[in-house]
């Protein structure tokens, strides 16, 4: 698997990496600040007084240190792995997942005043860069290591159906939030759909 995934990233330009590595930082520091967190974060009214930024912001703002730890590991390491073959393709899948989140918690849950966290996002790494993994090893004849991405879905088809049975996070426990698990499937058909366009895009430019 470890070849497998150098062999996926070799030759590219680390700085390719940037965007996720930025949006890192940008998490930390509003996590950081009281204030921004409050200028950030998913605010329902806020939002309907045409505070829009909050539908994207929001995703970047945290309840507590370890829900910022678990959720920025996640995005850091898969956003850099994603970005280091796929550059334009991170950028899309983040624009448009921090959008279907936010707007799947406003229009399913009406009365949820505010939302954080980066792991709707991250459901659409985790499902992105698994997808991509398997696609890439088959193409490569790599059936057994395409199996590593196999379980990599699986692991978040358990976990999404674990917090749906539970009405609780997996990772992180500590704090009176739940987790919004309509929030992290709008994150998966982001991250299928991201990844079935960016396969047929490849496939037509192959032909």
């Amino acid at each position: 698997m470890r070849n497998e995934l150098e062999r996926m990233t070799g030759g590219q330009k680390w700085w390719n990496a940037t965007a996720p590595a930025l949006l890192s930082i940008l998490a930390v520091a509003i996590y950081s600040s009281a204030g921004l967190t409050e200028f950030c974060q998913y605010d329902r009214t806020r939002i309907e007084g045409w505070e829009v930024w909050r539908l994207v912001s929001g995703n970047f703002a945290h309840w507590s240190g370890e829900h910022i730890f678990w959720d920025l590991l996640v995005f850091a390491v898969l956003g850099i792995l994603i970005s280091l073959r796929h550059r334009i393709s991170v950028f899309i899948l983040l624009a448009l997942s921090s959008i279907s989140i936010s707007a799947t918690v406003y229009f399913i849950h009406p009365s949820m005043q505010y939302y954080r966290g980066l792991s709707g996002i991250d459901s659409a790494l985790f499902i992105y860069f698994g997808l991509d993994f398997i696609s890439a090893s088959i193409r490569n004849g790599k059936y057994r290591i395409a199996f590593a991405g196999i379980s990599l879905i699986l692991l978040l088809a358990a976990k999404t159906v674990f917090e749906i049975i539970s009405g609780t996070n997996l990772f992180v426990v500590s704090g009176s939030f739940v987790p919004v698990v309509t929030a992290h499937l709008a994150g998966i058909f982001t991250g299928i759909l991201v990844f079935l366009v960016d396969n047929s895009c490849a496939k037509t430019q192959d032909v």
